[in-house]
């Protein structure tokens, strides 16, 4: 997990080859001019989804995982509360993990929860188990989607 102010994304990109792609979008696509929905970059290599999501108690949110993606988690209208687990202090999935959907919830709080402002950005690795919106009320944000694995 990395907290950073996304005007500061440039001294990222040597993580990934895709933050640089992701960089040079979003110079010349204003995070928030983007419409609700997926916006495609490079495929299914990198894209992002924005959204309107319903935040909920800690406890009412589940941790999800992922394998194949890495998650940069960008909020637009106001703070995000970001739950975050390590992969080696996971407990057992609710169930098996879904290839099709990148994807594994386990029920259990969240060791570690951060708050995450607009003009910030929170990175997520592969396994680290996560658990978005938190809080109350709604808030608009973007989840880019970054291919680790084909």
């Amino acid at each position: 997990m990395i907290l950073f102010p996304l005007n500061e994304l440039p001294a990222y990109v040597g993580l990934h080859p895709g933050l640089k792609c992701l960089a040079d979008y979003l110079a010349t696509h204003p995070i928030r001019g983007l419409s609700d929905g997926r916006h495609e970059v490079d495929g299914s290599r990198l894209y992002l989804n924005v959204e309107v999501g319903t935040l909920v108690e800690p406890r009412q949110r589940r941790l999800e995982v992922h394998r194949r993606y890495m998650d940069l988690h960008l909020p637009l209208s106001g703070p995000e509360i970001i739950g975050w687990t390590p992969s080696t202090d996971l407990g057992t999935s609710d169930e098996p993990f879904d290839e099709a959907r990148d994807m594994a919830f386990y029920t259990q709080e969240a060791q570690t929860y951060v708050r995450v402002m607009p003009g910030q950005a929170l990175l997520l690795m592969p396994g680290e188990g996560h658990a978005p919106l938190v809080g109350s009320g709604q808030m608009r944000k973007v989840i880019v989607k970054l291919l680790v694995e084909d």
